[in-house]
């Protein structure tokens, strides 16, 4: 063997030593490398020939079902005249498609952005307005396929009340107004609603009454076909808790009676002092 060709054969094995154990990307390690290496290449192979406008029917006939979970974070107003509430909630929502499955070494999941995948196109139903999204909604695929979606937001939604009461069932309603239940639905098993009752506005008492799947119609849109609904329910009421504020109509009625019994004791008073004026001058 020529021996001038001895250098330059250890500098190349030293190259392909440091190249394969990471030094030659800056402050990346080994391992670092190998786990987005496996990411590109997960991502590269479950993205090819996908669809995100197909649902995933991987089951079918049955629907895609969806396990939702809705945590109403905190309740700032609860007005009854104009019969409305306003929230902070945070909506989770899950399901499987198995073309987004793969094999893990070292990567189990992986974040995407919203528009790369098939999502079931959720609603709030009994909103006033379009929610304000309070961070960006964010998907993760694991590696079995399924799929999570977390958003945060604030909204105001409708709730019937009555002005001679302190408290009402109010609702919010998550729903699908394209999609019907011949392609998705709510797993009633997987899905269910918290309410952080400490985390609301001194004047407003919130407590869970229950949770509800419902189906709802779109005839304009398709006749005899049923859209899937999922309602968290409460009970909230007005404390009458800090002056300051509103109070509560039960408050409002006990203010409203001792101002008539002052007004009714003002009118004797004036009544007695007339009467001892007119009893005096004719004497």
């Amino acid at each position: 063997m020529d021996c001038r060709k001895v250098p330059f054969i250890i500098v190349t094995l030293f190259y392909l030593f440091i190249s394969s154990s990471g030094e030659g990307r800056g402050d990346v390690s080994g391992s670092d490398i190998k786990y987005i290496d496996e990411a590109v290449q997960i991502v590269n192979t479950i993205f090819h020939n996908y669809k995100e406008i197909v649902p995933p029917r991987g089951f079918y006939p049955d629907p895609v079902y969806l396990g939702i979970h809705l945590n109403v974070l905190y309740v700032s107003d609860f007005d009854q005249v104009a019969q409305t509430l306003t929230s902070t909630v945070e909506l989770e929502v899950t399901w499987n498609d198995t073309r987004l499955s793969w094999y893990p070494v070292g990567v189990y999941e992986i974040t995407i952005p919203q528009d790369k995948v098939w999502s079931p196109n959720l609603s709030m139903n009994n909103a006033i307005g379009a929610p304000s999204l309070i961070d960006d909604q964010k998907y993760v695929i694991k590696h079995t396929g399924l799929l999570y979606m977390h958003k945060r937001m604030q909204l105001t939604t409708t709730c019937a009340t009555n002005h001679t009461d302190d408290s009402a069932i109010c609702e919010i309603t998550v729903g699908s107004n394209l999609v019907n239940h011949e392609i998705i639905d709510f797993n009633e098993e997987q899905s269910s609603c918290d309410v952080s009752s400490n985390d609301v506005d001194h004047r407003i008492e919130v407590s869970l009454e229950g949770v509800e799947k419902r189906p709802t119609e779109r005839p304009l849109l398709k006749a005899n076909e049923t859209y899937p609904e999922f309602a968290c329910r409460m009970k909230v009421r007005l404390t009458g808790c800090c002056g300051s504020m509103k109070s509560s109509p039960a408050n409002r009625k006990q203010e409203n009676g001792a101002v008539v019994s002052q007004f009714y004791m003002f009118t004797l008073l004036v009544a007695f002092i007339i009467s001892m004026l007119v009893i005096d001058s004719r004497i």
